[in-house]
């Protein structure tokens, strides 16, 4: 989803729950989807991008216990 500022340049939008947030106008986006999504943010923000942690490389902060808790 690309969100516009208002400088009208896209910016990505990373983050299920605000793309989620965004489409309740026009959805019947319910309050246990979006806590969804918070919850998959946690886990897909900071696996997925490699500033999404302070220090270290997200490979560092995910095992196979992580893994399988998050399934």
């Amino acid at each position: 989803m690309v969100a516009s500022n208002e400088n009208r340049f896209p910016d990505i939008i990373k983050s299920i729950f605000i793309m989620l947030e965004g489409l309740k106008d026009l959805y019947n986006v319910s309050e246990e989807i979006l806590h969804s999504g918070m919850i998959l943010d946690r886990y897909y923000i900071g696996a997925r991008y490699t500033d999404g942690f302070p220090e270290g490389t997200p490979s560092e902060y995910f095992d196979k216990k992580n893994g399988k808790g998050s399934a």
